[in-house]
């Protein structure tokens, strides 16, 4: 006669709560290290989202206010057909270009007026009330009707001729992410070579492989100057450091988005540079009925 047994299973084993513990651990861990990343692209999303509605702005309030008028500038510039100009009243001096004379508009030269011209608004601050379930409140320049903004963002101009005899001018506006919280703001870089976009460039100075990313990454905004007295900014598609044995960069190889001009003296870095919008226009002139 035989017997038969029957197990009933009232739970599982130690060894399989290890295996699932450790299944959960791996699968938590990519989890959080996707965190940080995420939290670096939102940060970008914001940068590009906001170095889009300053660029656009930029050049309408150029316009705007009178910024075209020859009468509207300071210090005043002699008459002239071709104007090489560089309005950066944000940052008085840092920026230094051979052949572009530095103006800015009559009634806002320097200080919080500059600011309120060339700097973006729309960054706005609040503070944290100590009730955690209480709303963000925003923040007010001296109990003022101002609304206070981080100012992370500012924007420089350049009004240079479209050719030697023509009336009209090219205008850049050029945004700006944080200049200069680091070191100096800006940089020049003799360009020893050149062939369509592919630029070599030798710094003068000895600089760090890490300062190399501060003005030439990806998407980084750079003036480009040539011997005959010509300026255009292009845009960075990549650069490649060539690192001596101490540490140092020797030359720098950098791709650009179009073609480079001919022939190429400098390159003009600005710190925290991401953005480019030109436009072509014509300069006004005062109209007698002008008060």
């Amino acid at each position: 006669m035989s017997v038969s047994h029957t197990y009933n299973r009232r739970g599982i084993t130690l060894l399989e709560v290890l295996i699932s513990l450790g299944i959960l651990s791996v699968g938590l861990a990519s989890v959080v290290a996707l965190v940080p990343a995420g939290g670096d692209q939102a940060k970008k999303a914001i940068i590009d989202d906001r170095r889009g509605a300053l660029g656009p702005n930029a050049l309408a309030d150029f316009v705007n206010r009178g910024l075209l008028n020859p009468a509207k500038w300071s210090p005043a510039q002699p008459a002239a057909t071709n104007y090489q100009l560089l309005f950066d009243p944000v940052v008085t001096g840092s920026l230094t270009v051979a052949g572009l004379v530095s103006v800015t508009g009559t009634g806002f030269t320097a200080g919080l007026l500059a600011d309120e011209v060339f700097r973006a608004q729309d960054d706005l601050t609040y503070k944290l009330p100590d009730d955690e379930d209480a709303p963000a409140l925003p923040t007010f320049f001296g109990g003022a009707a101002k609304r206070m903004n981080e100012g992370s963002f500012s924007w420089l101009a350049t009004l240079v001729p479209v050719t030697n005899t023509s009336p009209f001018h090219r205008l850049s506006v050029v945004t700006i992410h944080r200049r200069g919280e680091i070191v100096s703001g800006s940089a020049s870089f003799p360009a020893s070579t050149s062939s369509g976009p592919f630029v070599q460039v030798t710094p003068s100075t000895s600089i760090a492989k890490e300062d190399v990313a501060r003005f030439f990454a990806p998407g980084a905004v750079v003036l480009l100057a040539n011997g005959l007295a010509e300026h255009e900014w292009r845009t960075v598609v990549m650069a490649s450091p060539d690192v001596s044995a101490g540490g140092t960069v020797s030359t720098i190889e950098v791709t650009l988005n179009r073609d480079a001009p001919s022939p190429l003296t400098t390159i003009y870095a600005v710190e925290g540079a991401n953005g480019l919008y030109e436009r072509v226009v014509r300069l006004e002139e005062t109209s007698p009925w002008s008060p």
